[in-house]
């Protein structure tokens, strides 16, 4: 899992105080911890960390099953250089002072020393009760490289593509959060390179069903025939855990049925309507899920076909000289380039940027609505090249000066609304 993590990249040196308690926090949070807080302890700023520690529960079974709670009491010690012993001890001794905390934890984003930890061992023996346990730099490496979505929170860049692709995977499952553009983006480009499983593929293609563009990734088409198959399968056989979730986090379900409605039509388009018919009848056998009683089945396919045919319907009728009618799901955009789909695309634009160029057309001979006095060489305002420049996010520009420009706007479309109605 090391792979997934740069950690050269990991800012160790500035992980200190707050930084370095908020890597914890989420790392005990991935870790398993219960009722976690974050709470204030001394005041004043004489520690780097200033006083601030978390609190945290853990339950494990024990020998006999039955389960155990720990407290847990956690102390950052952001450093520049190796932790002060004197600083361990007395987080330990004040720690030990309080009759229901299990575990203590200190943790630094440098080291301990030898005698501190020396100091630890022997303490140990004649205090039993306390467990004592120093992550160090190195221990925290090790954790976060385990756990890839507590630096995708705190710093992006240290994620290799794997990474990313990994918490793609794991927020999708666990939290049903949809990935952006930028980074289905970042990874439609190497999509060669990178190690797939089935799981991260469909969270892709919800990502991209929810932000993105199926004309420009269409990432099903990628896979091998049996690959398919199995997206296909395991697509519709966790579309009910899928919404369980989903429902338990106030998240929508439309875009996931978008997305297996995608890969049923690659399905029906590449292995045809008996096999595809037939992965989806037999997916319930193959994943163990054989038990599921026709009444969840049902629920869990008809909506994804149901969300199929009103695609089709929408894109069939819209030349139909025979069927008039308004489209049901689709917009006009997705309409025209709907087949786009079903073949990869040529080449990207340059930076894959999701730019659509239209044509503008300026009559120099009629007033502007807004109340603009423009004229052959004074143009509208909304397409100046000052404004322009916002479509690049790299570009600097005068917010002061495009703010005015949008409130002036504002105030005379709405004065003239006004007056209409």
């Amino acid at each position: 899992m090391s792979d997934l993590v740069i950690p050269s990249r990991i800012p160790w040196e500035q992980i200190k105080g707050k930084d370095l308690e908020e890597m914890l926090y989420w790392l005990l949070d991935e870790m398993g911890a219960k009722d976690l807080e974050w709470r204030i302890g001394g005041s004043g700023g004489g520690a780097a960390d200033q006083g601030r520690d978390l609190e945290a529960f853990f339950y494990m079974p024990g020998p006999d099953g039955e389960i155990i709670r720990q407290k847990w009491w956690i102390e950052a010690k952001g450093r520049s250089k190796t932790v002060e012993a004197r600083v361990v001890r007395d987080a330990i001794i004040t720690a030990a002072g309080v009759h229901n905390i299990d575990v203590i934890l200190i943790a630094t984003n440098t080291q301990f020393s030898n005698p501190t930890r020396d100091w630890i061992e022997q303490w140990s023996i004649t205090s039993p009760r306390l467990t004592v346990k120093l992550w160090d730099r190195n221990d925290l490496e090790r954790f976060v490289c385990k756990h890839p979505s507590v630096i995708n929170r705190l710093y992006p860049g240290a994620l290799s593509l794997e990474g990313k692709l990994e918490v793609i995977r794991s927020q999708f499952w666990n939290h049903a959060y949809y990935s952006g553009t930028p980074t289905l983006s970042e990874l439609w480009k190497c999509k060669a390179k990178l190690e797939w499983n089935n799981m991260s593929m469909i969270a892709v293609i919800a990502g991209e069903a929810a932000n993105g563009d199926f004309t420009r990734r269409p990432w099903p088409l990628i896979l091998s025939n049996d690959d398919l198959i199995e997206v296909l399968a395991l697509s519709i056989v966790n579309t009910l855990p899928f919404i369980h979730r989903a429902h338990r986090s106030g998240i929508t379900t439309e875009h996931y049925l978008k997305a297996v409605s995608y890969i049923v039509l690659v399905a029906l388009d590449r292995l045809g309507a008996k096999i595809a018919s037939k992965v989806i009848e037999n997916c319930w056998d193959v994943s163990g899920c054989a038990n599921y009683p026709k009444e969840i089945k049902r629920p869990l396919v008809n909506p994804v076909l149901r969300r199929l045919r009103d695609e089709l319907f929408d894109v069939c009728t819209s030349d139909c000289t025979r069927v008039l009618t308004k489209p049901i799901i689709l917009d006009k955009e997705e309409t025209k380039d709907y087949w786009l789909r079903l073949r990869l695309p040529e080449k990207q634009d340059k930076n894959d940027k999701e730019s659509k160029k239209i044509l503008v057309t300026e009559l120099f001979g009629l007033p502007c609505k807004a109340g603009f006095k423009l004229n052959k060489k004074r143009h509208c305002p909304l397409q100046t090249s000052e404004l322009n420049k916002l479509d690049d996010e790299k570009n600097e520009i005068n917010i002061a000066r495009v703010m005015d420009l949008f409130g002036k706007v504002v105030r005379s479309r709405k004065l003239e609304k006004k007056r209409e109605l």
